[in-house]
């Protein structure tokens, strides 16, 4: 099919393409497990063509409703504008229900999300000022699979508290009960917040060569 796979990352191939109207783009598969996304002008002769040596699943072909976890879906503008929009908020719902359902019955009751957070942080918090005691190994095992909840949350489009998130990672390896409760509090601003969506920019940038001088 003529596809390479990307230096940086071998799961997703690319190739040089013309459109209909004449112009030069590359067009993308992108490999996930079971799960196939191609960026095509003609997506589904692409697919078809996968299909015919490589069998998908009956009645898997077509527009992308869910893609590793987040919903996606196009949206028009008033300018007549088409683009595409990603949302992780059913994995974020989802994840927040397990976390508060196992808050419930584990660490003997001792934390819980906070009732309303407005912002992905506590107000004047700064983690590396955070000298509350350390988590006790349990906890703490608790406090990484938190931090890789978020993390893949920030992957699926919440580049809203990638910052947070980033500096919450940081202190995996030790981390205090301030760092716990303050990760519970992003927990709580996601369930306020729990459906918004990024939206693709569809327009071509306007860069020139001379911008990398």
């Amino acid at each position: 099919m003529g596809y390479r796979p990307c230096l940086a990352d071998p799961d997703l191939w690319l190739k040089k393409q013309t459109d209909r109207k004449g112009n030069h783009y590359y067009t993308y598969i992108l490999c996930y497990v079971d799960d196939l996304l191609v960026v095509h002008h003609n997506p589904k002769r692409v697919m078809d063509r996968i299909d015919s040596f490589l069998p998908l699943k009956p009645g898997s072909i077509g527009p992308p409703e869910m893609y590793l976890g987040a919903k996606l879906k196009k949206k028009t503008f008033d300018d007549g504008t088409v683009a595409w929009g990603l949302s992780p908020s059913k994995y974020v719902q989802q994840a927040v229900r397990n976390i508060e359902t196992f808050l419930k019955t584990n660490l003997d009751g001792r934390y819980s999300l906070p009732k309303r957070a407005e912002n992905p942080f506590p107000c004047d918090y700064a983690p590396d000022e955070d000298v509350s005691p350390l988590l006790e190994p349990d906890v703490a095992k608790f406090y990484m699979q938190l931090i890789g909840i978020l993390r893949w949350m920030c992957e699926l489009g919440r580049i809203d508290i990638c910052t947070e998130v980033s500096m919450l990672s940081s202190y995996s390896a030790m981390p205090r009960e301030g760092h716990l409760e303050a990760t519970l509090h992003v927990f709580s601003f996601l369930k306020l917040k729990s459906n918004l969506r990024l939206i693709f920019d569809p327009m071509d940038p306007d860069v020139g060569k001379y911008d990398f001088v």
